[in-house]
């Protein structure tokens, strides 16, 4: 944030040479609030969740150029991380969809639930509907 406590600002991504290096924004003209970050293996992109639209998407940030491009645009990201050649993270519990994990390619592209290995799975209980306005309906 450029001025704490300002409603307009938002959290943008600064890089830094270390350890007495000049500071860069990276994503100034970027319209989001990064939720977390994390760096590929070889340090040249990272991986962003930010709210976006109403859902947690998930972006990569070019370190060198400060391009930000959306691969996952629906639900809530959570916890990506880079594994090999694809990307695994949590996809939130949305519209009765219970999730243990998915993975994609780098790309966004080949998106995938992961399952674990059958003695891990616990037995699941089904989630009852709930409608946030029940409570005023009186």
């Amino acid at each position: 944030m450029e001025r704490a406590g300002f409603e307009a600002d938002r959290f943008r991504i600064l890089l830094r040479d270390w350890p007495h290096g000049e500071t860069t924004v990276l994503t100034e003209d970027w319209d989001r609030s990064v939720g977390s970050m994390t760096f590929s293996p070889d340090g040249r992109t990272l991986l962003v969740t930010a709210q976006n639209l109403g859902n947690t998407s998930l972006f990569t940030v070019d370190v060198a150029s400060g391009e930000v491009r959306e691969i996952l645009h629906e639900g809530t990201i959570r916890s990506p991380a880079f594994a090999g050649d694809r990307i695994v993270f949590e996809t939130a519990l949305i519209a009765g969809h219970d999730h243990d994990g998915d993975d994609c390619r780098g790309d966004g592209r080949g998106a995938r639930r992961v399952r674990p290995p059958k003695r891990a799975v616990r037995r699941r209980r089904p989630f009852a509907d709930h409608d946030v306005l029940s409570e005023y309906r009186q």
